[in-house]
């Protein structure tokens, strides 16, 4: 008899914990890092590797995709970690976003940017 509420007890505690996001302001960066514009990313030859973009988060349109963009163009932005989906993002924040190009077989502006790493610009460079 004594056994069913600790039981009940570790279900609750096992199946809530998950559940409960912790949101976590992203770090802000140190130093001034070489930038990539959008317009950069939409097109049918985008950098390779990984690369540094400054934008503004336009909208949230999934739990784990933003739409951003710059004075160059706008792209979706993937978030494929879960250290990444904790982070406090909200539309017309802006960030830096440490990632890679998911290039579309359909046309260049299908394309998605995949964050590694996201920080807010360092405090001498905050654009308005």
């Amino acid at each position: 008899m004594c056994r069913l509420p600790i039981v009940f007890l570790c279900g609750l505690f096992l199946t809530a914990g998950p559940c409960i996001a912790t949101v976590v302001p992203p770090e802000r960066a140190t130093a001034n890092v070489s930038e990539v514009p959008v317009a950069a990313l939409s097109s049918s030859f985008p950098p390779r590797g990984a690369i540094w973009v400054r934008a503004k988060i336009i909208q949230q349109t999934d739990d784990d995709t933003y739409l951003i963009q710059d004075q160059t163009g706008r792209i979706t932005l993937f978030l494929p970690l879960e250290s990444l989906l904790s982070l406090g993002l909200h539309p017309g924040m802006e960030i830096l976003i440490y990632g890679t190009v998911d290039v579309s077989p359909v046309t260049p502006e299908k394309n998605e940017f995949y964050a590694e790493r996201i920080l807010l610009p360092p405090k001498s460079e905050i654009r308005e």
